[in-house]
Formats: C-alpha cells, sequence, structure tokens
C-alpha cells in the first residue's frame, strides 16, 4: 500500500495543463505543384545566365552599353533555357517531395528566399530596416561608398 500522502483522492483527476504544438503534415497528393521553388530555380538560371551575360557583353562591346545588353540578353536566355531543359519541372518535383518532411510553408520560404536574394521577389523587405524596399537600402549604401571611392 502507499502512504497516505501520495494517494489520490476518490474522482479526483490529475490533468496537466501545458501548450502544445500540433502538427499538421500536409498530404503529398494535394500539396503537388503549389509551392514555387520551380520559379526560384528559374529564376536562378536567368540570374546566372544574366551574370554571364554582363561578362561577356562587357568584353566585346562598350564596358557599360555592353554590359547592360549581355545582361539582359543573359537573362531572357536563362529563364529560356530553363525551361527549355526541364529544369524547372525537376526543382519543382524535388520540392513537392520534400513538403512532407518540411512542410509547405517552409518550403515556400525556401523558394522565396530565393527569389529575394537575387532580386526577384515580389516584394522587396530589408532585414535591417524593413519600413524600406532593399533596393533603396542598397541605394543609400551604395551612393556614399561610391563618392568614397571617387575621392580616394
Amino acid at each position: 500500500t502507499q502512504p497516505q500522502h501520495l494517494t489520490t483522492p476518490p474522482n479526483h483527476t490529475t490533468q496537466l495543463h501545458h501548450p502544445t504544438t500540433q502538427l499538421t503534415m500536409p498530404d503529398p497528393q494535394t500539396a503537388s505543384g503549389k509551392t514555387n521553388v520551380g520559379q526560384a530555380a528559374g529564376k536562378a538560371g536567368a540570374y546566372g545566365c544574366s551574370e554571364l551575360g554582363s561578362q561577356i557583353g562587357g568584353a566585346v562591346g562598350p564596358p557599360v552599353i555592353g554590359s547592360l545588353v549581355g545582361s539582359l540578353v543573359g537573362e531572357m536566355v536563362g529563364d529560356k533555357a530553363m525551361d527549355k531543359t526541364g529544369m524547372n519541372e525537376m526543382v519543382t518535383k524535388a520540392g513537392d517531395k520534400l513538403v512532407p518532411v518540411i512542410g509547405q510553408r517552409n518550403m515556400n520560404k525556401l523558394g522565396d528566399m530565393t527569389m529575394t536574394a537575387f532580386g526577384y521577389s515580389d516584394s522587396e523587405v530589408c532585414v535591417c530596416f524593413p519600413c524600406l524596399p532593399a533596393s533603396q537600402v542598397l541605394l543609400v549604401i551604395t551612393v556614399p561608398f561610391f563618392f568614397f571611392n571617387m575621392a580616394k
């Protein structure tokens, strides 16, 4: 028998009250095709070809104009190349397979982070100053560096 102070009185239930996190795993069949990682992969390919086009354009033509034209043409070529080679679809399928593991929200965050890093995000929000778009913050940072380098 138990000592008197360790027994529970009759008709008394002990309940533990603590916050719980409910994890819901999405069904892979319903989540298929809804991730944005394929679009992010396409934009990553476009960005890479844009950089390559900028380098080639700057070497072949006038430095500034050649770089700009090469960048624009490279971006279009990179986007089409990702579509024609089927890389977008392969990345989308891989993302859909990963949804049950990391979740739909995290998968879309991955695509959003990729597109933001390459400058193709729908909404540019700066991490340091959320009230300003990232492009304005970069402008505020780069203009003083430009004048500093000119004076140097």
